[in-house]
């Protein structure tokens, strides 16, 4: 019976580690596309070569390995998307995905998965127009292989446009009634509404009396203070920043940054040192790879820079300290 129960266990454990391989997601380097294999237990390059269909010495040579040396259990090794094991012509395979990133739309996301057709993209994830949404998971391309089971690509719901109710009419005898402003969506999904950063064609500042705008330090504070405790503050740089627009922190006080090698989520306390002025942001994402960003070390949000009051003829580039 305990025989039983042991083969049981371990073709339990194949199953879990082989359903790793289901969601692939494309990244590129200097050496071009691929993807990352995390390695079990007993598995080496051969066996990673017949799983995604690559030769193990093209394997080697792409992760500088000795083809002839083990490999450590959970070493990633990047797996390279070739002619050979990858198509972006056809829908059938193992889905591979792209992680939409802070100011993307579809031209950035075409450029970073190999210049993917558009229409691809939008087929492939059932997309009626180009707005993409940060975070989202789009299929790219598909893995040829005939070790690995393909997966199912979830194409998102599209809900039908519902148009506004007519607009009531006040009755003049009575009591002017005062709308209730819309929800405010969470976080990310909320930051910068803006198709892509790239774009100059970005939101303009939502109109906001002076007396309505938060003047506090900001929504994130608390969650800064929290943060300290677990980790007290151990950085504390001087960067050159621009900013980015977005209709987030004009009343809710949620300010938003993007900047390079900072973990997404981590709360930082951003500070004018022309004032004193301070202002607790959220991490949203990074900088790399985008032409409009040189010469920058991060962006702000349009609001936490009134906050700091920075003067509109130096919004393009302004000096900031930040500690976290």
């Amino acid at each position: 019976m305990k025989k039983v129960f042991l083969i049981a266990f371990i073709l339990m454990g194949w199953v879990v580690l082989r359903a790793q391989h289901n969601e692939l997601y494309i990244k590129s380097g200097s050496k071009g596309i691929f993807i990352e294999h995390t390695v079990v237990a007993k598995e080496g390059l051969f066996a990673i070569g017949r799983l995604y269909n690559v030769h193990p010495n093209h394997l080697a040579a792409f992760n500088h390995l000795d083809i002839n040396k083990g490999l450590a259990i959970g070493q990633i090794i990047q797996v390279p998307l070739t002619d050979t094991n990858f198509s972006q012509q056809t829908s059938q395979g193992v889905p591979v995905y792209y992680a939409v990133k802070e100011g993307e739309g579809l031209y950035r996301v075409s450029l970073n998965a190999n210049k993917v057709p558009f229409e691809k993209i939008k087929d492939w994830n059932g997309l009626k127009n180009d707005n993409i949404e940060v975070g989202q998971h789009l299929v790219v391309g598909y893995l040829q292989t005939k070790d690995m089971k393909p997966g199912i690509v979830k194409r998102p719901e599209i809900k039908e446009e519902v148009p506004p109710p007519p607009p009531v009419i006040a009755d003049t005898k009575s009591e002017p009634k005062i709308e209730k402003q819309p929800a405010v969506e969470k976080d990310r999904n909320e930051a910068v509404t803006a198709k892509n950063i790239d774009d100059e064609k970005t939101l303009a500042q939502p109109a906001v009396n002076a007396s309505q705008r938060v003047s506090t330090l900001g929504y994130f504070k608390v969650f800064f203070d929290q943060q300290v405790k677990r980790k007290p503050v151990s950085k504390e740089e001087t960067f050159t920043s621009g900013i980015f627009k977005t209709l987030s922190g004009w009343q809710d006080g949620k300010y938003y940054l993007l900047i390079d090698n900072v973990l997404p989520g981590t709360i930082v306390r951003v500070m004018n040192p022309q004032n004193g002025k301070m202002v607790y942001a959220k991490v949203l994402g990074e900088m790399a790879g985008m032409k409009i960003n040189e010469g920058l070390g991060m962006r702000i949000s349009n609001a936490a820079a009134s906050v700091l009051e920075i003067p509109e003829a130096e919004s393009e580039k302004f000096i900031v300290r930040v500690s976290y």
